[in-house]
């Protein structure tokens, strides 16, 4: 829950102005390269919202503490985030290129 609230739906979020842009770029403009360059700034904003996010996963464990969780459940949140962190940036990306496939019909 705590991934999903912290990273996934801001992700989510994030990669859904994209169905509108890449829409728009594959039918009703002439120059196709359009698609790209929505993709790449989508991704480039994706790896700056990543930075606040891997702070928060990184002190989950201080977190979770300082919100009067339970102390074994804070660590292993905690240690659960940090092993996480290592495939986020990969799930973040694959959610861009899945929305840019999707436009245009693939």
């Amino acid at each position: 829950m705590f991934a999903s609230v912290t990273a996934w739906s801001v992700a989510l979020g994030a990669t859904t102005a994209l169905d509108t842009l890449l829409s728009q770029a594959w039918t009703g403009a002439t120059d196709k390269t359009l698609l790209g360059i929505h993709l790449q700034r989508a991704l480039l904003v994706l790896s700056l919202l990543f930075i606040p996010i891997s702070i928060i996963w990184w002190n989950a464990t201080s977190l979770l503490l300082c919100l009067k969780q339970d102390q074994d459940v804070a660590v292993f949140t905690g240690l659960f985030m940090r092993y996480l962190l290592i495939g986020a940036p990969a799930y973040i990306a694959f959610e861009a290129i899945k929305k840019f496939l999707q436009a245009q019909g693939k």
